[in-house]
């Protein structure tokens, strides 16, 4: 029970300053951020709004442990090096500059493009980094993949490559395609064991760290990233059995010929666009729900890893002083808009789940008058680049401590009557009232967020602005393909594009209504990064590490043509067409080129644009 003292103390330190987490428990507060591979936002909505899918865990921090379910929350660029490399610096993917080793070649590279770039290696500006020198214990668990440098070839040469008009034909062999057999098999559920003890493990270390660093005098942060809810679909017979046939859908799908030119390149490229001679059964409806039922059965295991973290903190006595974070780096589309895995704009991909709750959280919501009346669901735009301040803030980590971030607290959300008050007192923003006028990120949350990928399974860079209702994709430099344009409250599933290929290059033959919109959601992505100059450095970076490593690799033609790679299939089908069609580009020097909208095309075939 919180005494009226701590609880006048409390709202005191949310009016007049930062949240003070000595008054919650007479210890600083401790923090547990468990971030899962590929667990999409929907699955967020029919767990935590709906109540449909069993995630009692994160259902606990909500209704228990004074928790809000964000559900407007953006990876800020949806594929695992790229999102991580944000979150972890708090900056988006466009403002992460490095430099690219290869060989004895060096190749300074402005953001974080594909799963090969990320943080520089020797990144000491991480919020584990500035909490540790704030005197925290840090656990670091799991998946990491946040530095530049990593992943295969195989996934670098698709990122350079991805303008290369490769020869392919989708109803005679499935396309070009560069994926392994994921999105065309009907997945897995195992009788016996876990599906993934690996996370498992790595899940009781972490416990283990929790329950010793309770013992000591400073607090800690504990991280883990689990692989979990990570195509191939693959999960035991005991989370499948807790998924209700009812919660499972089959998301309708569009023919081909009338799909956005880039969504058919991504689907193609992931292997979701088999030949006519194997349509009968990936078209199936069953199989659709299938693959949907273990997907949603990877993410309650993932919620129960979640329960496994939260009974190790109540068992060490620290409930009233943690903070649980509990997201993931992206999401997966799990067949939605004939698709799997992540990397494109769609909410499936880029919309993840944040569940935000604890102790503290808890104690500054009964001091602030938001009691149990509070609205649990926050909508308003908001984005994985928020964890860095919204963790610096709770720690109490004074503001000139702070590196510089791009994102802004959650804590004028996750406790919003207290810092209203405290806004009209001072007459500032919802902001904490530490800010000065010399540091920008202190002022109004902006009412959107912004994403951005360059990488795989993809034929150009694309970037979203997100406001609370309607959402605006553009690609490239906005010059070669039409932008995308939903209104979320009407068709959340995005199959109503309002722009649309019929309404041209800008939306300039839609209805007066929506040709406004798409030109204040084009201007806010702008506000964020010069999306078209960005298209072109992305551009020109893959056509310089591609000629960097032609250069260290003798022979490279062969290694194309490498069994290992994931393409080779598609290779060996037109290998002379194939590399005709890299030298074709190679030759252009980096220029833009627009998605392929048909079913089959020679090597090569489509314009140049140079704007």
């Amino acid at each position: 029970m919180w005494s009226h003292a701590l609880l006048a103390n409390l709202l005191a330190a949310l009016i007049f300053g930062v949240i003070d987490p000595r008054a919650c428990s007479g210890s600083r507060t401790n923090f547990v951020f468990l971030v899962a591979e590929s667990v999409s936002g929907r699955t967020g909505d029919l767990g935590l709004i709906d109540r449909s899918l069993p995630l009692v865990n994160q259902q606990r921090i909500v209704d228990q442990l004074g928790g809000s379910y964000f559900a407007t929350f953006y990876s800020n660029a949806p594929v695992c090096c790229p999102s991580r490399a944000s979150f972890w610096s708090g900056r988006h993917a466009h403002r992460i500059p490095h430099l690219q080793q290869q060989g004895h070649e060096s190749l300074a590279v402005g953001g974080a493009w594909n799963n090969f770039e990320g943080l520089p290696p020797r990144f000491a500006g991480k919020l584990s980094d500035v909490l540790h020198q704030r005197g925290y214990q840090v656990g670091i668990f799991g998946k990491r993949d946040w530095s530049t440098g990593g992943h295969s070839l195989n996934v670098r040469l698709d990122a350079w490559l991805q303008a290369v008009a490769f020869p392919y034909d989708i109803p005679k062999h499935g396309g070009w395609v560069q994926e392994t057999s994921t999105c065309s098999k009907d997945g897995n559920v195992q009788q016996k064991g876990p599906a993934h003890a690996g996370d498992w493990a790595a899940t009781w270390q972490g416990a283990a760290f929790v329950r010793q660093a309770a013992q000591g005098e400073s607090p800690f942060f504990v991280y883990q990233g689990m692989l979990t809810a990570h195509p191939d679909y693959n999960t035991n017979q005991t989370y499948f059995d807790q998924i209700p046939e009812s919660a499972v859908d089959a998301p309708p799908w569009a023919p081909l010929s009338a799909v956005h030119p880039c969504d058919l390149q991504s689907a193609m490229f992931k292997g979701c666009t088999p030949p006519e001679s194997q349509a009968e059964h990936f078209y199936s409806e069953a199989r659709r729900k299938r693959v949907r039922r273990i997907y949603y059965g990877m993410v309650a295991a993932f919620d129960a890893m979640v329960g496994a973290y939260m009974e190790a903190v109540r068992e060490a006595g620290v409930e009233n002083s943690t903070v649980f974070i509990i997201t993931a780096d992206h999401g997966d589309m799990a067949m939605e808009h004939q698709q799997h895995y992540k990397m494109v704009p769609y909410d499936p991909s880029a919309r993840v789940p944040l569940v935000i709750g604890g102790g503290p959280i808890q104690a500054a919501r009964l001091a602030s008058g938001a009691g149990s009346g509070r609205e649990k669901v926050v909508r308003a735009p908001t984005q994985l680049i928020d964890i860095f301040p919204t963790v610096l803030e709770l720690a109490g980590v004074p503001r000139s401590a702070w590196p510089e971030l791009d994102g802004f607290s959650l804590v004028p959300l996750l406790v919003p009557h207290a810092v209203n008050e405290r806004a009209q007192l001072l007459r500032l923003g919802p902001r904490l009232a530490d800010c000065t006028p010399d540091q920008p990120a202190c002022g109004h949350r902006p009412n959107f967020v912004v994403s951005q990928f360059h990488g795989d399974n993809l034929a150009m860079s694309w970037y979203l602005a997100r406001e609370e209702r309607f959402k605006l994709v553009v690609y490239g430099t906005g010059a070669e393909v039409p932008p995308q344009l939903f209104d979320m409250e009407a068709d959340p599933g995005e199959l109503d594009d309002l722009c649309g290929v019929k309404h041209g290059l800008h939306c300039e033959m839609a209805s007066p209504a929506v040709r406004q919109i798409f030109r204040r959601l084009e201007q806010k992505i702008r506000e964020e990064v010069d999306y078209p100059e960005v298209s072109r450095q992305v551009a020109l970076y893959n056509w310089e590490s591609f000629n960097k490593w032609t250069r260290t690799q003798p022979g490279w033609e062969s290694i194309l043509a490498a069994r290992s790679l994931r393409w080779h299939e598609s290779w060996s089908r037109n290998p002379s067409g194939a590399l005709a069609a890299i030298r074709h580009w190679n030759a252009t020097q980096g220029a833009i080129r627009a998605c392929r909208g048909t079913l089959a095309a020679e090597a090569g075939l489509f314009p140049v644009i140079t704007s």
